[in-house]
């Protein structure tokens, strides 16, 4: 942005120092000379103004497009989120019900209650002391 200004200054500058040194070299009258830099001035002036207004035109519309991409952008982005939540919510929910269903315990005095009972359970060298083998299911 600010090379293009930069450029538009030099075209400007560049054209009226031209356009001003084309006039004054010329055999005119100073009549004829003040008229002929007024008119070139003029012009000058008027094609600034149509490149201005033109840039600044394509501009504004370069800047609704990009507001527009970057709304759809925003709307499929929120979108997705959305998704994803309520996928996360809905496989978090089947986790805790699984784990509820799957559970030996379904509160902590169940596993207080739990826990003092495997105290009082024979450990596998206690089983072949008594001559018992140890459950194989639970040793899979």
């Amino acid at each position: 942005m600010a090379e293009t200004k930069q450029a538009i200054k030099g075209v400007v500058i560049g054209g009226m120092i031209g356009a001003a040194a084309a006039l004054l070299l010329a055999p005119k009258s100073g009549k004829e000379l003040r008229k002929d830099i007024r008119d070139r001035y003029s012009s000058v002036q008027d094609r600034t103004k149509q490149f201005v207004a033109d840039a600044g035109g394509k501009t504004l519309e370069l800047a609704q497009q990009v507001g527009r991409k970057t709304a759809d952008i925003a709307d499929k982005t929120r979108s997705i989120l959305t998704e994803v939540k309520e996928e996360i919510q809905e496989q978090g929910a089947k986790t805790v019900e699984s784990v509820r269903n799957g559970s030996m315990v379904q509160d902590f005095k169940d596993m207080q209650k739990m826990g003092k009972e495997m105290k009082q359970m024979k450990t596998e060298s206690e089983l072949e002391e008594d001559g018992l083998v140890n459950d194989p299911i639970q040793n899979r």
